[in-house]
């Protein structure tokens, strides 16, 4: 079996970025590092491939969408939208499912990248963009979607939802509750974070002090909200905010047992829930819409790497039905 480019980095003491870049002259490298690379070719006796080719050429015509949570209608909806728009400019999507796991996310990474896809669109599990940085190419195509890390500086494809949830918790107190049951997603993701600042800022604009005991999050581990919705209306909230489609959809066979006693606001980020959520709040997000503007700035990145870094905004839109 022939020698692989992760043979070549590791003879050489250098990243794989580093081999395709001396391979295919795609960034300049210091002559003794250059040398070192140039050693471990000869003495492995290496062929690069076309993959290591395909990082300067982007000849693969594919692009690479790590999502967290495959089976969330959400993340279905939005690799919808990007196949589209990317299948305009003959490109193919390769999807991979992280399970919102950051550990996986970095796994991926260090694959997709040696050459496998032209580009990627990452909808991360991680909190800092550092903790992607080591399994990043410099220069190489990415765009983040939906969830903002910290120190990003990559592109950004990014629903803005914190004057719709406002709106819609100051809807629900102007209707007299004071007791308003959230159940939000990971509290680490900045989702979650911006629904939480929001529910908070309405509460105290309104003269109540924010309590804290209703507010319940999911985890990795405990995913299922039916328990967290009972909890809540045993507690005597007349009001329920779900901080995604599936987390209220889930929690139907609980609503629907007792359809007069509370008034419900959820997120509609995907048109499939939109019957199951007749006759509730909800705060749209433009799913297709956010899936075909990152597709369409994953291929302005490949096509010009060297461009300044955008952030796309879009908002949710609060409707009281």
């Amino acid at each position: 079996m022939g020698a692989k480019i992760t043979d070549v980095a590791a003879l050489a003491g250098v990243s794989i970025a580093t081999v395709s870049h001396v391979i295919n002259g795609s960034r300049p490298v210091r002559k003794e590092t250059a040398d070192r690379v140039q050693r471990a070719i000869r003495e492995l006796n290496y062929t690069p491939n076309s993959s290591a080719r395909s990082l300067k050429t982007g000849n693969k015509r594919m692009i690479g969408f790590l999502v967290p949570d495959i089976s969330n209608l959400f993340f279905a909806t939005m690799i919808d939208s990007i196949e589209r728009e990317i299948a305009k400019k003959g490109y193919h999507l390769m999807v991979v499912n992280t399970c919102e796991s950051g550990e996986k996310e970095q796994s991926v990474l260090q694959s997709l990248c040696t050459g496998i896809v032209d580009g990627v669109i990452i909808a991360s599990s991680v909190g800092d963009s550092q903790e992607l940085s080591d399994y990043l190419p410099k220069n190489f195509p990415v765009v983040f979607v939906d969830r903002r890390l910290k120190n990003n500086c990559a592109d950004l494809v990014e629903t803005v939802s914190y004057r719709a949830i406002y709106e819609s918790v100051e809807y629900l107190l102007q209707k007299g509750h004071e007791k308003i049951g959230c159940i939000f997603g990971l509290p680490h993701l900045s989702t979650t974070q911006n629904r939480y600042d929001a529910y908070f800022r309405a509460v105290s604009d309104h003269g109540l002090s924010p309590d804290k005991a209703l507010v319940r999050n999911l985890s990795i581990e405990n995913s299922n909200p039916v328990p967290l919705c009972e909890e809540l209306i045993e507690n005597g909230c007349t009001a329920l905010f779900f901080g995604n489609s599936r987390t209220c959809m889930q929690s139907l066979c609980v609503l629907n047992h007792y359809p007069d006693r509370y008034e419900v606001v959820t997120f509609l980020d995907s048109p499939e829930y939109r019957e199951l959520f007749r006759g509730m709040h909800v705060i749209e997000q433009p799913t297709g819409t956010m899936g075909a503007m990152a597709g369409e700035q994953i291929l302005k990145r490949i096509a010009h790497p060297d461009a300044p870094t955008r952030e796309i905004l879009l908002y949710s839109v609060f409707h009281e039905n």
